[in-house]
């Protein structure tokens, strides 16, 4: 008994066949053999491992492969004699593989070399099928010499996602694991496994989406049909009752957006551009390119002068971008009351943050979250004293018909304006805007600029699909928590709720009814006119007098 495994838990030494018969279904444990002074890497071939494919329908194993397996086990056990004769005489012997033709395998822990045994019984395409219900991905269709297990491309998936980790370094990690101390005898194999991980990262959406099942052509797919949007935001036809326009509070129906612009995840102009190769354009947090320039082509561009004279700096320099970049950011849409991205709503920039760039992902936000006009929506943007004032001008055409559209600054963003901006736009201020975090587009550009800089260089295709990825993903796991957390948080508001009754019952008590209700009509005059004439509001700045 001189190999072993080292994968495999409580491992002892086996013999030649042993080690054969009992990693015929462990492909891609890494093995070891006694050389009479140390334990050398070996090859599970050795041993006369192979990769049997089996037929994905019907009877696995046809009249050809069981003749395959029996002839290749005969051939074996010759060698397994021959191996014990050798050991008994104390003697080293050489193992080899035949004139077998062996493939490269790559997995979890590194990268394999083995023999496959496959026949062609059923037609000379049901190769690559049969592979791929063996979880076993081929590199090509034709002429195939690489395979990528199930397991390592859906390892990567998720060290990119939670790691922010690149091909590149993954595939450094593959390397090391194969072989510590001779890394450039490591074949290499990366351009096919970044082309692998992006048809395995499509194919996954695709599953997920209902494809292979709804008859849907995975060729054509709908804008945002691969992406995944938040559960709890009120959508018509999908979690509210079919009479929920009879309610009478109908502010709870109320849609809310926050945008922002992201300068970090810019991407680098290539000096000679690849030929670029999409993969369901437009089905998830990324519109089609054709859509979004034919907008831009003909959309509005008005500069404002707005009561407020904050400069916006940030704005200002991402105009005075490097010219070594053909996109200096992304501007995205998400629902201020969970923070999930709207599908087809996060856009590139490529002149700073520009009003048109804002317009169309609002545009696609309303479309794809299937917004009803008789929702009404509002928007909190840190620069909504600005962007609002021509916003009917631009896109009124555009939007649902008689949909009412509020703005608002987040209560972060807010402080950086004009004094006068605090009380004409902060969501302390507008009825039915309740406690929102206007930012909360902050903490998702967080994660997003951790994993942007993996693809600043890459195609642009490769770029949007990693980042879309990764706004999925954000979605996805909001998902599996979303209940607890409203749970959690409606039992606090309800434990408040009293506080604050209580509290204003005792100011209101103090200030006099004739006051209060002087205060009421004051405040609900300015509420009617607020949209219109935002210094209606300005009632609640403090009154001076000279």
């Amino acid at each position: 008994a001189v190999w072993r495994c080292q994968d495999c838990s409580l491992a002892s030494p086996l013999c030649r066949k042993c080690m054969r018969h009992t990693h015929q279904d462990n492909l891609m444990h890494k093995i070891q053999r006694w050389t009479g002074t140390h334990f050398r890497s070996a090859e599970l071939w050795e041993v006369g491992t192979y990769i049997l494919v089996r037929h994905y329908d019907g009877e696995p194993l046809c009249d050809t492969l069981k003749f395959y397996k029996h002839y290749l086990e005969e051939f074996e056990v010759q060698k397994d004699a021959t191996e014990q004769m050798a050991l008994r005489r104390s003697a080293s012997a050489s193992q080899g593989g035949g004139d077998r033709q062996d493939l490269n395998v790559v997995h979890t822990n590194g990268i394999h070399h083995l023999a496959m045994v496959s026949c062609r019984c059923r037609g000379p395409d049901q190769l690559p099928v049969d592979l791929v219900a063996c979880r076993l991905l081929p590199a090509s269709f034709h002429r195939i010499r690489i395979l990528f297990s199930a397991q390592a491309l859906d390892y990567f998936r998720l060290c990119n996602l939670e790691l922010k980790a690149s091909a590149y370094q993954f595939y450094q990690l593959l390397r090391r694991l194969t072989m510590p101390m001779a890394l450039a005898d490591v074949v290499d194999l990366y351009n096919e496994f970044r082309r692998m991980s992006r048809l395995w990262r499509w194919m996954k959406k695709l599953k997920w989406a209902g494809y292979g099942h709804n008859g849907k052509d995975p060729m054509n797919v709908g804008p945002g049909e691969l992406a995944n949007y938040c559960p709890a935001c009120p959508q018509p036809g999908i979690n509210l009752p079919d009479n929920w326009k009879d309610d009478l509070n109908r502010a709870v129906y109320q849609r809310v957006f926050v945008a922002d612009g992201n300068f970090k995840a810019d991407h680098v102009r290539q000096a000679k551009p690849s030929k670029d190769i999409w993969l369901s354009e437009g089905g998830g947090m990324a519109p089609t390119r054709e859509e979004y320039f034919a907008f831009l082509k003909i959309a509005i561009e008005r500069l404002t002068v707005a009561p407020c004279e904050n400069t916006f700096r940030a704005i200002m320099n991402a105009l005075l971008a490097s010219s070594a970049c053909d996109i200096t950011g992304l501007v995205g849409i998400a629902c201020a009351r969970h923070g999930c991205y709207a599908p087809n709503a996060l856009v590139d920039l490529f002149k700073g943050e520009q009003q048109k760039n804002v317009d169309f992902a609002l545009l696609k936000a309303l479309e794809t979250t299937r917004v009803d006009p008789d929702q009404g929506v509002m928007i909190i943007y840190d620069i909504a004293c600005q962007y609002f004032v021509h916003l009917h001008e631009r896109i009124g055409n555009r939007l649902p018909t008689g949909l009412k559209v509020d703005r608002a600054i987040g209560l972060f963003h807010v402080h950086a304006h004009k004094d006068e901006c605090f009380f004409r736009y902060a969501t302390s201020f507008i009825p039915d805007a309740a406690v929102t975090i206007g930012e909360i587009l902050e903490p998702l550009w967080s994660e997003l600029n951790a994993i942007s800089p993996t693809v600043r260089t890459a195609t642009l295709a490769h770029r949007v699909e990693v980042i879309d990825d990764s706004a999925c993903d954000s979605n996805h796991k909001k998902m599996l928590r979303i209940t607890k957390v409203l749970c959690r948080r409606h039992i606090e508001a309800s434990e408040n709720l009293a506080n604050l009754q209580q509290y204003f019952t005792e100011l209101s008590e103090a200030a006099g009814p004739q006051a209060v209700e002087c205060w009421k009509t004051d405040i609900e005059d300015a509420e009617a006119r607020r949209l219109t004439d935002p210094k209606a509001m300005d009632i609640y700045a403090a009154q001076v007098a000279d």
